[in-house]
């Protein structure tokens, strides 16, 4: 009898995974008004909350500190590395929000702040806030901003400094060994699937510990992962300084990876993302696995490890 419920259990975790992944993320196509639009996340230690319009998790308290003593504002280039480097609810891979993302919080009715009534969001002061949306090309030193007083979008220089609010897409679920992480046999046990964020691995992102793949430059990285055969599959790409970090358990070190992982052969050194400086293209963002040091930039000559991913979007909101 325990052995049938065992496997009934397994059944109906298995069919809620294959629901999920049907499902997939929220297409902005509906408009859901309080108080059911949003969620704070218990998973993430009341500290970030999912819009279940757009699927995007934001910040529950975007200053780190209180209203009486807010994060001091910063520029632009500041606040990008305030949010990658940023740790929220015991998880990485946050990032500045582009300005869609910013005006999809508005509530037109609404004024200081102008955001939804009865949104759960503590601390979002009156004032300006970062996007990550750079104004016109022609306009390379300005960028978006969102006043949160009237809901308004404005361009700023670049230099000027305003408040951040951090965002991590469409990924709302914090998932512990063992179940996190599933070693995909249709990849011949190559790949590892992540289940908290639908990305989908290298097992071993170096070969073999006593006879590791050569670190590269950055651009021989990028065509490493397009022309990689990992698991009978093409279709890879060096990560996101965002999806590296989803890996970050900052508990944890050499490497910084959730404890029981599944993965072999990841080396306690840099590994290239494919994230490059937003004031400096010829640098790129890396993530150090010794201590899960997120956002450090060299550049794109230097030579870093490769980690190869599959699906999601890999693009950066720039």
């Amino acid at each position: 009898m325990k052995a049938l419920y065992a496997a009934l259990i397994g059944v109906v975790a298995l069919l809620m995974v294959a629901h999920l992944a049907l499902a997939g993320p929220p297409s902005w196509d509906d408009q859901i008004n309080k108080p059911s639009r949003f969620k704070v996340l218990k998973e993430f230690n009341n500290e970030a909350v999912l819009d279940k319009e757009t699927g995007l998790v934001w910040e529950q308290s975007p200053e780190e500190g209180f209203k009486s003593n807010p994060t001091p504002p910063q520029a632009w280039l500041s606040a990008q590395f305030s949010c990658i480097t940023r740790t929220v609810g015991g998880r990485k891979g946050w990032r500045l929000p582009t300005i869609q993302e910013l005006a999809s919080l508005v509530e037109p009715t609404q004024v200081n702040p102008a955001l939804p009534a009865g949104h759960p969001f503590s601390n979002v002061l009156s004032s300006s806030y970062w996007s990550a949306t750079t104004f016109f090309p022609s306009h390379t030193g300005t960028a978006w901003d969102f006043e949160v007083t009237t809901g308004d979008m404005v361009d700023v220089d670049k230099t000027d400094t305003l408040h951040v609010w951090c965002v991590r897409g469409e990924w709302d679920k914090q998932i512990n060994h063992p179940n996190r992480f599933k070693v995909l046999e249709d990849f011949a046990g190559a790949a590892v699937l992540d289940r908290e964020t639908g990305l989908v691995w290298e097992q071993s992102p170096e070969g073999s510990k006593s006879n590791p793949t050569p670190p590269q430059a950055w651009l021989s990285a990028q065509f490493s992962c397009i022309t990689r055969m990992v698991g009978g599959r093409k279709g890879w790409r060096l990560p996101t300084i965002q999806e590296l970090a989803s890996l970050v358990d900052p508990t944890q070190s050499s490497p910084a990876l959730p404890s029981g992982h599944p993965f072999s052969n990841v080396l306690s050194s840099a590994y290239w993302s494919a994230t490059t400086l937003a004031n400096s293209t010829s640098n790129a963002l890396s993530t150090e696995m010794v201590e899960g040091e997120v956002g450090d930039d060299g550049d794109r000559r230097f030579t870093n490890h490769v980690w190869c991913v599959r699906g999601g979007q890999g693009v950066d909101p720039q």
